[in-house]
């Protein structure tokens, strides 16, 4: 399972800063969130536990792209395991892994579930790993490099012993080709449904990879793919990448001081990675050559993105969950560059809005500017500048889309001094 932890980072590679627009749309009490699906733009579920005692699973479920969470409730045979991973075929049936030798089933939309075991050889066999291509086969792997395919939707699971460390990560192109990934640096690849693993040599400049654990791989086309992973001594996170295959790996992305946790392509350019820095994503728009972070308005480090399209993404990061609907980009206009009187911060246009709007500011001095949006309660929902800025006139774009009807406000701050708050008032 992933420990989180803060430590301070240095970057490996020079990384250019970026504003983003990421916004905060739900804080759970109960859990921490692992992982999360989407089946279209509306549903989606999201799996978690609460590691203070009593140990519980949790799964929760939007119908709305994510404006509202629902607890899901879950029989006592469930609830009584760290839940690690999922794989949802369609808004009604999916399954779900954790920290346990079952394998839970809906065919529902998780109002029921059936409960399959998959013991191991392991008094404590558990899972991380899972892909299902139909309701009947899928595969899942876990603890000591166990991995289990099933025929008939779990009934039964044949076993295969493949890897050297725990399984925590699987991706397959097909129902024959497939990777896996382990927690002693090893890429492994089948092309015959899992009969037969081939270890994936990792070729590169990054020393020690033996030590890393992968925690997610996945693949653009057959060729194409991107494995992300972390390592304990010294502490760093990597991006890994290959370009025929998987025959060869080679690193792409280091960082130094922290790790990485999850990685997501929406084409051939795009790629995404985030993990324990801070509460950064990092983006490449050419395939991991260069990278651009983008800040979040979470609490925590972001431990997992998934992206629906190229525009709508969702991310987790401890207890929150946060969406954006534009690439987590934001875009920021210098309207001039003539040194004004003073530091003013303009009312929003249009007020009312929806579901954007324009936030217009002057800056008389070069300093650090940070724009943020809050909601009625004061919780910070996203931060929409945050870099240094030279003397002028800047005009942002806000994109309420992903908020409830509501009152917000946005702050100006200038080198960590709030110059002025005015209020936003979004109605859909």
């Amino acid at each position: 399972m992933k420990k989180i932890f803060l430590i301070f980072s240095i970057l490996q590679i020079s990384i250019h800063f970026a504003n983003a627009q990421w916004v905060l749309q739900f804080t759970s009490q109960d859990a921490a969130f692992n992982a999360i699906q989407f089946l279209n733009e509306n549903t989606g579920y999201a799996v978690g536990q609460w590691v203070s005692p009593p140990i519980n699973g949790y799964i929760y479920k939007t119908t709305n792209s994510g404006l509202n969470w629902n607890n899901l409730t879950l029989p006592d045979s469930m609830r009584g395991y760290l839940l690690t991973n999922l794989c949802f075929l369609d808004i009604n049936t999916g399954f779900i892994i954790g920290e346990t030798y079952h394998v839970f089933k809906t065919t529902n939309g998780g109002s029921n579930w059936t409960i399959y075991s998959a013991q191991g050889p392991a008094t404590n066999q558990d899972y991380n790993g899972i892909k299902f291509f139909n309701e009947f086969t899928g595969y899942i792997g876990g603890r000591d490099g166990m991995i289990k395919k099933t025929t008939n939707s779990g009934i039964n699971w044949i076993t295969f012993d493949t890897a050297n460390a725990d399984i925590n990560c699987m991706w397959f192109l097909d129902e024959n080709t497939g990777f896996l990934g382990d927690a002693y640096g090893g890429l492994y690849k089948t092309y015959n449904g899992g009969i037969n693993w081939n270890y994936q040599f990792l070729t590169d400049t990054t020393s020690n990879h033996y030590e890393y654990t992968f925690q997610q791989i996945k693949f653009v086309d057959y060729n194409t793919g991107y494995a992300v992973g972390d390592r304990v001594f010294p502490y760093a996170g990597a991006v890994f990448k290959t370009t025929n295959g998987g025959i060869n790996w080679k690193s792409i992305f280091i960082l130094l001081g922290n790790e990485l946790y999850s990685i997501e392509t929406t084409n051939n350019s795009i790629v995404y990675t985030c993990g324990l820095f801070q509460s950064t994503i990092f983006k490449s728009t050419n395939g991991g050559k260069d990278w651009v972070t983008q800040t979040t308005p979470t609490t925590y480090g972001p431990n997992f993105i998934t992206f629906i399209n190229s525009n709508i993404g969702f991310s987790c990061a401890g207890r929150q969950i946060m969406k954006t609907t534009n690439g987590g980009s934001v875009f920021i206009n210098n309207i001039s560059t003539e040194i004004p009187d003073g530091f003013k911060l303009y009312q929003n246009y249009p007020k009312p809005f929806n579901p954007s709007t324009n936030i217009k500011y002057q800056i008389r001095n070069k300093c650090s500017v940070t724009l943020k949006v809050f909601d009625l309660l004061g919780k910070e929902i996203a931060t929409l500048i945050n870099e240094k800025q030279a003397p002028g006139t800047y005009e942002v774009s806000f994109d309420g889309s992903t908020l409830p009807s509501g009152v917000y406000f946005y702050s100006l701050y200038s080198d960590g001094v709030k110059m002025d708050t005015k209020k936003l008032l979004l109605l859909k």
